[in-house]
């Protein structure tokens, strides 16, 4: 494992895959292997930045002993205190000089050849982002987004519901999220990314969905994950909640704005409201029905 240089923009790589990581019982050596068999060459065309968050760097990096010896491989420290992926993608999107970069969970993992074919890909067509297909690590694919049939070409982020789609899994064009001026949700513990890829879906820039190019893989081994763990029902919508107050929202067209609210009550909102027990006291059901009345209120006005 070698250190890739921070701020030399001259050597910069096509791709840097950034993968923070909360927990020393995540399979981190595996998320990086998986680059590795991505298809492309370490150094010149792809690099590692892990996110030691809220981890000591020693400990993160006694996590790497069994990655490839070539692996170009940066650690670095992010100590906010905060369970939110937020802050460690956002420290390493700023320090990044790749022409594209790759959001990857330390318990997930990419097929072979996944980064190379979604690199052709991104080139060929001048792309702000390339979709990647997702599957789970059973091999059953995640049917998301939900494109339009046989569709070819750049996708429309109405007519291919790209808000059906806000996880930031594929490659990323790094200036186009600056120039866009786009940030991750502060505060929130879930679904901080909704302002980035939403941001680029309704940015006019040209996106497409890799839909026949190897997969990003949900592990499903990890012991815990932040978006699984169970929380008040406000916490879990103050993402989405967050970006229905903002001026960006409100400047979308109707049409658009209800396609984002829509999905954000489908999504977001009912399944919490599914997974909450029926044996609860009176006072804590009424509390999460007081908060899921106030989503739907803040929805309906943000997108009538």
């Amino acid at each position: 494992m070698s250190e890739a240089p921070a701020d030399s923009s001259a050597d910069a790589p096509a791709v840097e895959v950034i993968v923070p990581v909360h927990d020393r019982a995540r399979p981190l050596a595996r998320a990086v292997a998986s680059v590795a068999e991505s298809g492309l060459r370490w150094g010149e065309q792809v690099v590692v930045t892990v996110v030691a968050h809220n981890l000591p760097v020693d400990a993160v990096e006694g996590m790497l002993t069994d990655v490839p010896a070539e692996a170009v491989v940066t650690v670095l420290a992010c100590d906010d205190g905060l369970p939110s992926p937020a802050g460690p993608r956002t420290l390493a999107l700023e320090r990044s000089r790749a022409r594209y970069v790759s959001f990857l969970d330390s318990d997930d993992w990419f097929e072979p050849g996944a980064l190379a074919h979604w690199l052709r890909l991104a080139e060929r067509h001048g792309l702000a982002a390339v979709i990647a297909p997702e599957r789970h690590a059973s091999g059953r694919a995640v049917l998301n987004p939900p494109v339009r049939p046989l569709h070819a070409g750049a996708l429309h982020p109405r007519r291919d519901r790209l808000p059906y789609r806000t996880a930031l899994r594929g490659l990323l064009a790094r200036e186009a999220i600056l120039d866009e001026g786009l940030r991750f949700s502060t505060g929130v513990t879930n679904g901080s990314d909704q302002p980035v890829s939403l941001g680029l879906w309704f940015s006019g820039r040209p996106v497409r969905f890799a839909s026949r190019a190897p997969a990003y893989v949900l592990g499903d081994d990890a012991p815990s994950r932040v978006t699984r763990t169970p929380q008040p029902l406000d916490a879990e919508v103050a993402a989405s909640a967050q970006l229905l107050r903002g001026a960006w929202f409100r400047s979308l067209a109707l049409r658009d704005r209800q396609l984002v609210a829509t999905k954000m009550v489908r999504i977001h909102l009912l399944p919490g409201l599914a997974l909450r027990t029926l044996d609860v006291t009176d006072d804590k059901a009424a509390h999460e029905c007081a908060h899921a009345a106030a989503f739907l209120h803040l929805a309906r006005d943000a997108a009538p």
